[in-house]
């Protein structure tokens, strides 16, 4: 069996923390961006969902006052 050097061990050692860290970081920048998604996902439903009921008052709007009665027959 061979010997452990210590200082490669120590080397070794002080990589995987490293690499620990990084993972760590990766973890959170991936956190923030699926939040991110999210909210631009809920923000295009609002302004879908409000220009649909934009484009539902306009109509009944005019309907309701016959405003282009003579232009759309």
């Amino acid at each position: 069996m061979t010997a452990i050097d210590p200082q490669e061990f120590g080397e070794m050692k002080a990589t995987v923390a490293k690499l620990d860290r990084h993972c760590e970081q990766m973890s959170r920048q991936l956190t923030e961006l699926t939040a991110l998604a999210n909210q631009g996902r809920g923000a295009f439903w609002a302004a879908i969902s409000l220009s649909g009921l934009m484009s539902a008052m306009m109509t009944w709007i005019a309907s309701k006052t016959q405003l282009f009665a003579g232009i759309f027959k």
